[in-house]
């Protein structure tokens, strides 16, 4: 998430485990990796967020929204390819049901839900050498948590050609997020 460390999420394992133990009993690996970037202007950040420049499209009417929404952020790609890398490092070294991406969910919280819909729609794009990936590029899963949707251009081409691969999705949002609003998470 925007301004979070991962560890601030680890308890979500905890979560999970009090409710299904017998989870506890399967091969699974808990993976929160760090943004690149510490030292944004709430601590970490995937990518540089203007959160005055969101507040302004939000009230400045549905152009300025629509174009605002279509924009790529800068930096989002490179993030996203970063975990992209990262995902198949992993599977690399992972025997299994996670040595493929059909054994994995990737999720996230605000901003790091963002990245979510930017990995799995990257993934899903034909000119992107995913060889490091075999036969699949799509996740089993997407864990959407606070999110909203931007760089909607490229979304929507990654993930139609990601449609049809059974990808199941969970996304939550609270009512009360000042940040992110809750009608955002219904675009």
């Amino acid at each position: 998430g925007y301004g979070a460390s991962p560890d601030q999420f680890t308890t979500v394992v905890d979560y999970l485990l009090q409710l299904n133990p017998d989870l506890a009993n399967k091969r699974i690996r808990w993976i929160f990796p760090f943004s690149p970037t510490q030292d944004g202007p709430v601590g970490s950040e995937w990518f540089p967020l203007d959160i005055g420049s969101w507040m302004m499209a939000f009230m400045g009417g549905e152009q300025l929204l629509a174009t605002k929404l279509r924009a790529t952020p800068t930096g989002m790609n490179e993030s996203a390819e970063k975990i992209i890398s990262l995902l198949g490092e992993l599977i690399a070294t992972t025997d299994g049901a996670g040595s493929t991406l059909a054994g994995w969910c990737i999720g996230g919280f605000s901003q790091g839900s963002m990245m979510t819909c930017s990995v799995v729609s990257r993934l899903g794009l034909p000119d992107q050498d995913r060889s490091s990936f075999g036969d699949c590029i799509s996740p089993g899963g997407m864990l959407i948590l606070s999110g909203m949707c931007m760089n909607i251009e490229e979304w929507s081409k990654g993930f139609a050609h990601q449609k049809g691969k059974g990808i199941k999705c969970l996304q939550l949002h609270g009512r009360s997020d000042m940040t992110c609003p809750f009608h955002a998470s219904g675009w």
